[in-house]
């Protein structure tokens, strides 16, 4: 008795080629080799930070380096996290700024991480944080040169509240015109009086290609 060939059809090398897919995509998500999720990149920061795992406080997305912008926290440290998408290796790290959060504070906590573009004298600040004195109604961050004569002050009185605190994450777009050295904060109260200043020191910088997005 002659046995039957089984000639495969179009649509089952189709079922198998995308099975087979389906599994190395699989395989490579849980080997890190691929970033499926832009949580990736923030568990990818985590660890080269030595942070342990944060909880997003607030996030966005910065279309002029194609990434989600994460603040995040846990006991002992507040972070700003940009996760970037690749087409070769998925969403993966961009860069960080971490901050110690410090038990004596009293007022004001922040730092901030920013952006530069390789063809252009364009840098994004995020400036971030969070606010511990209650008469804070609003915060102002700005962008001063060495001489501190000139700024690019973006203020908001938003604030991002989660478990009883309240954060703020204030982006700052430079064009070039002033050569920032570091960033400024200041908190008002109801009646717009100035009752917090400090220069903010923790800070990270990361120089990158800008996205074709940026121009829109």
């Amino acid at each position: 008795m002659k046995k039957r060939k089984f000639n495969k059809t179009r649509k089952h090398k189709a079922i198998v080629r995308t099975a087979i897919a389906a599994a190395l995509i699989a395989l490579a998500v849980g080997m890190n080799l691929y970033g499926l999720f832009p949580t990736n990149g923030l568990r990818l920061l985590e660890e080269s930070y030595g942070t342990g795992k944060t909880e997003v406080v607030a996030k966005t997305f910065e279309k002029a380096v194609f990434s989600e912008i994460y603040l995040t926290e846990n006991e002992n440290v507040l972070m700003l996290a940009a996760s970037r998408f690749g087409l070769l290796g998925g969403w993966c790290d961009l860069g960080a700024a971490v901050m110690d959060k410090d038990p004596d504070a009293v007022a004001v906590e922040a730092g901030y991480w920013g952006v530069c573009d390789f063809d252009s004298d364009v840098y994004i600040y995020y400036v971030f944080g969070r606010v511990l004195d209650e008469n804070i109604d609003v915060v102002c961050a700005g962008v001063m040169n060495e001489q501190e004569t000139s700024t690019i002050g973006v203020s908001t009185g938003e604030f991002i509240e989660k478990d009883g605190g309240r954060y703020f994450l204030i982006k700052v777009r430079n064009d070039g015109t002033v050569k920032a050295n570091h960033v400024v904060l200041e908190g008002f109260d109801s009646g717009s009086r100035l009752i917090f200043e400090s220069k903010v020191e923790q800070r990270t910088y990361t120089s990158t290609k800008f996205s074709w997005l940026n121009d829109f």
